[in-house]
């Protein structure tokens, strides 16, 4: 055999080959921090090849507006294998969309998930242009031991971000009282918590994992807020209507510390509601808090007698 005829799977990979199972699993463990590292590694081969002055790592990081471009630069490298403009245009405004959702709020903001599903077909077509056993293509799909490392510890995390922005588990800011599961407000109704036909506005727990042991909610009639001690096992609950109020007073927390709410009847009993800062919802809480005192407070002088 003439040992000058070179092997194909020495070929260099042009851009970056990957399985598309690897690609779609490692993007939704790292919800979408693999598909910035895929960006990169495309970037930094259009980078070597053109000698060019580009900056791989930023157009990573900002990969929903440079997308469109990466495409361009493959549709226009790859021989034989082009990709209609109307289509580049469709995906790239996909990836964007889908890449902008994750600030929306719960559970919305998982759509952003799927973000990479728009570049599906760039990776298949990055992988026709190589060659299928090539070795770079070979060692890009391989699954080593660190990706197993990855998924033992993403598989619970993700797990619990899905659960708590859908709101199977406590979420860890304050959510709207219309996100919760009805067999949530069953138990809030079975424990004496609310009643029947009260209206839930915000609720926050921070429980891990239920509800039961801990809540704070702000009603259309008043604030609540419920827990369990943990040494005796006693259930508590504390209420104060509206017109109850004497006083509010928050002491706003941190990122790893609540904001917490001391609620000062007019006949001097006190009680603490307990917020996340998280996404300053608890600034939507108190507020929402303060226009209904301040309603009871105009109907008061109302009624009052002369």
């Amino acid at each position: 055999m003439d040992e000058s005829i070179e092997d194909d799977r020495t070929l260099a990979a042009v851009y970056y080959p990957v399985s598309l199972s690897k690609f779609i699993v490692l993007s939704l463990l790292t919800m979408g921090i693999y598909d910035i590292y895929w960006f990169y590694k495309n970037w930094r081969f259009v980078h070597d090849r053109d000698n060019s002055t580009i900056m791989p790592f930023w157009r990573a990081l900002f990969s929903p507006l440079w997308c469109a471009a990466l495409i361009l630069d493959l549709r226009k490298h790859v021989k034989n294998k082009t990709i209609p403009i109307a289509l580049v245009v469709f995906l790239s405004i996909v990836y964007f969309v889908l890449s902008i959702v994750s600030g929306l709020p719960n559970p919305y903001w998982i759509v952003s998930f799927l973000a990479f599903v728009p570049l599906l077909p760039v990776v298949r077509l990055i992988n026709a242009s190589n060659q299928d056993e090539s070795q770079q293509y070979v060692s890009n799909s391989t699954w080593k031991l660190r990706h197993f490392v990855l998924a033992l510890f993403s598989i619970p995390l993700l797990s619990f971000v899905v659960s708590s922005s859908v709101g199977l588990i406590p979420s860890t800011q304050v959510v709207p009282g219309s996100s919760l599961w009805t067999y949530h407000r069953e138990y809030l109704e079975n424990s004496g918590i609310i009643e029947a036909d009260e209206q839930i506005l915000y609720f926050y727990s921070e429980g891990f994992f239920s509800i039961k042991d801990d809540g704070n909610l702000l009603t259309d009639r008043g604030v609540i807020s419920y827990w369990r001690e943990e040494e005796s096992n006693e259930f508590y609950i504390e209420k104060a209507a509206f017109s109850e109020i004497a006083q509010i007073a928050p002491e706003y927390g941190s990122f790893v510390e609540s904001t917490s709410v001391t609620i000062t009847r007019h006949d001097r009993s006190e009680f603490v509601l307990l917020l996340s800062t998280e996404d300053r919802r608890d600034r939507l809480f108190l507020r929402k808090l303060e226009g209904f005192l301040k309603k009871s407070q105009k109907k008061k002088k109302r009624v009052r007698p002369e």
